[in-house]
Formats: structure tokens, C-alpha cells, sequence
């Protein structure tokens, strides 16, 4: 199954974003649950965002990038 690119969003108690970045999964459900990994496991408190930006299929390894920047 080809993955999608996920715009990813995590934000602080005060709704200002701590993080912004993409996620790379075959569904939205595994890049929520990515985005959850990312958040713990780099101490990152707040709620996780994920919203699907581009519907076409991409062959990209899956994973959460720090950058915005889709190739």
C-alpha cells in the first residue's frame, strides 16, 4: 500500500503550536498514532493534529519529519 503525506500539528495548553511538521503513513489512523510516538517520546506536551494535505500516493519511507516541506 502506498503511504500519504499528513500535515502534523502539536499543540501547547495555551493552543500555540510547539510543533509543526508531516507524517508519511498509508492512513490517517497510523500517522495519529505516529504523531502520539513522536509527542512522548520527545517530551512534548500538548494535543497532536494531523490533517491529510495531499490525497496522492507517495512511495516515501513512513515516519514523522520535522519539516513542512513536501518532496
Amino acid at each position: 500500500m502506498k503511504n500519504k503525506y499528513y500535515a502534523a500539528g502539536i499543540a501547547n495548553q495555551r493552543d500555540d503550536w510547539e510543533w509543526q511538521g508531516t507524517v508519511v503513513a498509508p492512513n490517517m489512523v497510523e500517522a495519529k498514532k505516529l504523531v502520539v510516538k513522536f509527542r512522548k517520546e520527545n517530551g512534548i506536551s500538548g494535543r497532536s493534529e494531523v490533517a491529510e494535505i495531499v490525497p496522492c500516493p507517495t512511495s516515501r519511507k513512513s515516519g514523522v519529519y520535522n519539516s513542512t516541506f513536501i518532496q
